[in-house]
């Protein structure tokens, strides 16, 4: 079965800057799913600003991607 990351993962681009929602909070960031094409890890804001919330709309920017692992990595705004 193809992987659906695979689909989607070239339409992002490093520096690009697209809308999604919060669909996960871990020790490792804020997940968001991406124009619900792709999740996109984030880092935590930086202190003073608010903490995500799940199912919130976020936006986002694209950091790097992992050709490898077909993963993408950003910073919410």
């Amino acid at each position: 079965m193809p992987n659906p990351r695979n689909k989607y993962f070239d339409e992002f681009k490093p520096g690009d800057i697209y809308a999604g929602i919060i669909t996960g909070i871990t020790e490792s960031g804020v997940y968001v799913n991406l124009d619900q094409r792709m999740d996109c890890l984030c880092k935590f804001p930086k202190s003073g600003h608010r903490f995500p919330i799940m199912g919130e709309q976020a936006v986002v920017r694209v950091n790097s991607k992992d050709e490898e692992k077909k993963f993408i990595y950003g910073t919410l705004r």
